[in-house]
């Protein structure tokens, strides 16, 4: 395919039985450090190195069990968990505190959890609540 060419066009010419209902999400790039697609309409760069497909499954998002495996397999040695229990409250001073902008973003402590917690969104928010912080002190 050539760069530019849009992804939903991709998908219809390489699979034939696609359709977008049965598809969750489009990643661009690998399971670990890929980002998810959104709109179907974006186009192929010369950065894609592949698409991953994910089938659209019906599952519940379960409250954390404390198993604490996202601490044991982040390299950076955090604790996503409680980036959770801190962003959901905007406690942003423990944000902080638990190191959140040091997080690479390398999405194991995602891949592990049992409870399939979206653990990289809370990173990511949490990330947002301490910029806007760090915005608002500067101004």
């Amino acid at each position: 395919m050539k760069i530019g060419t849009p992804i939903e066009e991709m998908l219809k010419y390489l699979v034939p039985e696609y359709d977008d209902r049965n598809i969750a999400l489009v990643v661009k790039g690998g399971p670990m450090m890929g980002t998810i697609v959104e709109p179907l309409s974006a186009s192929i760069d010369k950065g894609t190195g592949g698409l991953m497909l994910l089938p659209q499954i019906n599952q519940k998002i379960e409250n954390c069990i404390g198993c604490g495996y996202c601490v044991e397999v982040c390299p950076q040695r955090l604790m996503p968990l409680e980036f959770i229990q801190q962003t959901s409250n905007s406690n942003i001073p423990h944000l902080s505190k638990y190191n959140v902008d040091d997080c690479i973003e390398c999405a194991a402590c995602e891949y592990i959890c049992p409870s399939e917690i979206p653990l990289i969104s809370h990173i990511r928010r949490g990330k947002q609540l301490i910029s806007m912080l760090k915005k608002g002190k500067n101004d």
